[in-house]
């Protein structure tokens, strides 16, 4: 497993994590446009970034990029969700 192919991890980790908060918080009174659009742009940002480890590495680092990229189901189907109502 490459170290250069781990130090992307955080990275990803920070953009799911910022992205599953956009994608469930609740506000009142104010569009959802924008956070749901920075959700969406986070996560898929995410898994741009995991392209690299996930083409590169073995399969251990296949298997992390895979686990890594799960949130991005849920945002993006979120976001499916939520389009009829909010834009």
């Amino acid at each position: 497993m490459s170290s250069k192919h781990m130090l992307v991890l955080p990275w990803v980790l920070l953009l799911q994590i910022t992205a599953l908060a956009c994608c469930t918080i609740t506000l009142v009174g104010v569009s959802y446009a924008d956070v749901l659009t920075a959700a969406l742009v986070f996560t898929l940002l995410a898994a741009a970034l995991l392209i690299l480890p996930f083409r590169r590495g073995g399969k251990v680092m296949k298997i992390v990029s895979v686990i890594h990229a799960l949130p991005t189901i849920y945002v993006v189907l979120e976001f499916l969700r939520r389009v009829p109502h909010v834009f």
